[in-house]
């Protein structure tokens, strides 16, 4: 519908198109009406197969109406699709209602509709930026289009500052109590003797393992906290498929000449083949998502 242009001649266009809308709706009030689609309101005459017809019956009769000229479409019922059309139609509701509804009730006429236009199209700050949109010109002159409206500021939120326990804020409380036996100096101490305890009672094969052990948790830390949540799923295939290179492990253990010993070493050695294949086929599979076709 924006190729419906009016052409604005004459100060008392308002008051025409008051006129007007009251000589097409009837002199009920326009605003106690429900809003329904403008194609059933058009007269949609069938002319070799197109209906004919227009949101203003204006446009069919010639297009002047009070020294005013419409232009517009004379097949709209054909454009325009019902769900359209009843679009159209609120938003031509909407806008006659906002430019209508200023002032008193017992003023709401053609006098105080044409004075409303009068008061706004001029600019200045109080100006209806819609009224002055709509207006294109008058007494000949061309009037210049609003600047569009700047969006407001976004409001910064208040972030109240923690007070002390009893006056609002919030007290930290530590699941194990409080004191010296609750602070990290004393768990690093702990943990610093039962090292030394382990250093000097346990086997040397032990104090290799559990130093392979301390630093897989560290990187394993390291690889997951340290990572992006989108990343996850291909950086944990990768890893599971790293991880699974404990077959190494199986295949030394199948050298025991315990029959026991081999035949967990086998089954550890086809557990972790599974792992290894699935985690690079699934690695695989997401890689080949961000690949392009060649031309």
């Amino acid at each position: 519908m924006g190729e419906l242009v009016t052409i604005y001649r004459l100060r008392r266009l308002v008051v025409s198109s008051c006129r007007y809308y009251s000589e097409v709706f009837g002199s009920n009030t326009w605003r106690s009406r429900a809003c329904k689609s403008v194609a059933t309101r058009l007269s949609a005459v069938p002319v070799f197969g197109i209906l004919r017809g227009t949101v203003l019956a204006i446009v069919m009769d010639g297009g002047v109406r009070y020294r005013v000229r419409y232009i517009g479409y004379t097949d709209m019922a054909s454009r325009m699709a019902d769900q359209a059309s009843t679009m159209f139609a609120a938003n031509m509701l909407n806008f006659l209602t906002h430019v209508h509804s200023k002032g008193p009730e017992e003023a709401k006429d053609a006098r105080s509709f044409e004075s409303f236009f009068e008061d706004n199209i001029n600019e200045s700050p109080e100006s209806d930026i819609i009224v002055r949109s709509i207006v294109c010109c008058k007494d000949g002159q061309v009037l210049k289009m609003p600047p569009p409206p700047q969006p407001s500021p976004a409001v910064p939120k208040k972030t109240d500052a923690p007070g002390s326990p009893g006056q609002g804020g919030v007290s930290q409380v530590n699941a194990v109590g409080g004191g010296i036996f609750a602070s990290s100096q004393f768990l690093l101490l702990v943990s610093a003797g039962i090292l030394v305890i382990i250093a000097i009672w346990a086997p040397r094969t032990f104090i290799d393992l559990l130093m392979v052990f301390v630093l897989a948790g560290f990187v394993g830390y390291m690889l997951v906290w340290n990572v992006q949540p989108a990343l996850h799923t291909p950086l944990m295939s990768v890893f599971n498929a790293i991880s699974g290179q404990v077959v190494l492990g199986g295949i030394l253990m199948v050298s025991s000449e315990e029959v026991a010993t081999q035949v967990f070493a086998v089954a550890a050695i086809a557990v972790a083949a599974i792992n290894i294949g699935g985690g690079f086929m699934v690695t695989h599979r997401m890689l080949a998502m961000f690949k392009r076709d060649t031309p």
